[in-house]
């Protein structure tokens, strides 16, 4: 019962509605013969783009990723040898990149790569900032440069940049559609809360409930925007097909729902297979964060022909003060000053207010780099 954790029967019971896959066959075909690059290609929305896109039967498909156990698996997960390109690399390295866009010619990047849980990215600003702000920002300019379709995949905490993680995600969103290029056409793609994560809530709602522990709910999380990974491929490759310079996508996953309510929906499932209820119990947050659905930078409208996409459209930002922004966070970084990034990131996404984990994490790694600095001993000298 728990092997299946990919089943519509346990995604739907949860999402309270039905799964919405949003590519037919027919637009699948327009990925055939391409030549598809994936960053975060090992990641959870990378590997399931990749096995969608294999269906289709591109001229080749590069997977690029960090992780060199995770390309391993998902090479031996996908069986596709003759199709398949591996590449161990970093998006934050603008070498790695340029290089594997060189070697791998794409018709389309579609861009997974990042920094995206929330709990880590409050406890690694600079790592957070490199991957998000400027992993994107590589991405984007060696795309244009070689005249690829881009498909920025984002988030919909942007949409409130509640959190470090959606503040640089938001910073990622605007330098994607900066460089200027003739025919270049950076698509956005942001996503609702990804139902069947692993080690996300859900996967340890599941492990709890299989051995008869209480269910912890988390106190002040909010409302979220629910969407399996099926429907995020979906939309990311119609988004593709849909998009023009500049436009951002979701799907329409219905209203937000409270976390406490998916779990009396999981219990509600799990006593239908004839498990026995378990408790729920309130496991507060180390500290409250507003709701995603609080704000929206966009206007959002059906897609014509598709009620179940939405879409707006982003105007290209200033460039003389993204250029500023960034600058400023490239000082930041080769300094590691953190504290100064997230006042530099506010800059940039308004809405942005630091946590107290994230403000005193980067307090304590600023003034440890500081006393580094200033109370290095003075080497040896050599005879």
């Amino acid at each position: 019962m728990f092997g299946r954790r990919d089943g519509k029967p346990y995604q739907e019971a949860l999402l309270g509605r039905r799964e919405r896959d949003v590519l037919t066959r027919t637009e699948g075909r327009a990925f055939e013969g391409q030549r598809v690059l994936i960053t975060g290609g090992a990641g959870f929305v990378g590997a399931a783009l990749a096995r969608r896109i294999l269906k289709f039967k591109p001229a080749q498909l590069t997977l690029m990723d960090q992780s060199d156990s995770g390309l391993v698996r998902l090479e031996m997960d996908l069986h596709s040898p003759a199709r398949l390109n591996l590449v161990l690399g970093d998006v934050s390295r603008i070498s790695d990149v340029r290089n594997t866009i060189r070697d791998a010619r794409p018709d389309v990047v579609f861009h997974a790569a990042a920094a995206s849980r929330n709990a880590l990215a409050e406890r690694a600003v600079c790592a957070t900032v490199r991957t998000n702000v400027f992993g994107t920002l590589h991405v984007a300019r060696e795309s244009a440069a070689a005249g690829a379709r881009l498909v920025v995949i984002s988030t919909r905490d942007t949409e409130s940049a509640a959190t470090l993680m959606g503040a640089t995600r938001r910073v990622g969103e605007l330098v994607s559609v900066c460089p200027s290029a003739p025919g270049f056409r950076p698509t956005i793609v942001r996503l609702g809360h990804l139902l069947d994560l692993p080690a996300g809530l859900v996967d340890g709602w599941l492990d709890q409930l299989r051995t008869g522990r209480p269910l912890l709910v988390p106190e002040g999380a909010g409302p979220a925007a629910l969407i399996t990974g099926r429907e995020a491929v979906s939309l990311i490759l119609k988004a593709d097909l849909l998009g023009s310079a500049g436009q951002v996508f979701r799907l329409d996953s219905g209203d937000a729902t409270e976390p406490a309510e998916i779990a009396r929906r999981l219990l509600a499932w799990a006593s239908a297979q004839g498990l026995e209820p378990v408790p729920l119990h309130a496991s507060p947050l180390q500290e409250p964060r507003p709701s995603m659905a609080r704000a929206c930078d966009l206007v959002f409208t059906p897609a014509a022909g598709h009620p179940r996409i939405q879409y707006a459209t982003q105007r290209t930002p200033d460039t003389r003060m993204m250029n500023r922004i960034l600058r400023a966070l490239r000082e930041d970084l080769r300094r590691r000053d953190a504290f100064t990034a997230m006042a530099d990131l506010r800059a940039a996404v308004p809405g942005y207010l630091p946590s107290t984990v994230a403000r005193e994490e980067a307090a304590s790694v600023t003034l440890q780099t500081a006393m580094g600095m200033t109370w290095r001993p003075l080497q040896p000298l050599s005879a």
